[in-house]
C-alpha cells in the first residue's frame, strides 16, 4: 500500500495531474467527492488521509467543482415544486424580490430545513 508521508505543499504538488483528471467530470458536493476520493485510492491500493483527502476537496472548490449542498427554492407559496432557485442565496433574494411575494426553502438534499419568507415593502406610509 502507497503512502503519502509529506506535507501539504508537496502532497498537492504529487497530486496535481490527479486533480486534473477530477476537473474533467461533472462537480460533486464535498461528501461526494470525500467517499469518490477514498474509494479511488482503496483501488489503487494508496492510503490517504482525511486530511490529505481534505485538501483534494479543498482544491477542488477553490476550482469551482464542489456543488453546495443547500438549494434555495424560490416559492410563490409552499405548494410550489421546489425546481426554480438557486445554489447561491443571494441569487434566490434578488428572484424573490423580482416576484414581489412568497418564501425560500432551504432545501438539503430532498428535505426543507428552513422556510425563509418575504413581502415587498410598500412604498406608502400606513
Amino acid at each position: 500500500m502507497k503512502k503519502y508521508d509529506m506535507g501539504y505543499a508537496e502532497f498537492m504538488s504529487e497530486m496535481d495531474e490527479y486533480i486534473a483528471t477530477l476537473k474533467q467530470g461533472e462537480a460533486l458536493t464535498e461528501e461526494e467527492w470525500t467517499a469518490w476520493i477514498a474509494q479511488e485510492a482503496k483501488d489503487h491500493d494508496e492510503e490517504l488521509t482525511d486530511e490529505q483527502i481534505g485538501w483534494i476537496v479543498e482544491k477542488l472548490e477553490e476550482d469551482g467543482y464542489v456543488k453546495p449542498t443547500l438549494w434555495y427554492a424560490v416559492q410563490t407559496d409552499r405548494e410550489d415544486d421546489w425546481g426554480t432557485g438557486s445554489y447561491d442565496y443571494n441569487e434566490a433574494v434578488k428572484m424573490l424580490e423580482r416576484q414581489g411575494r412568497g418564501l425560500i426553502a432551504v432545501i438539503d438534499g430532498d428535505v426543507c430545513v428552513n422556510e425563509i419568507e418575504y413581502e415587498a415593502e410598500c412604498d406608502e406610509e400606513v
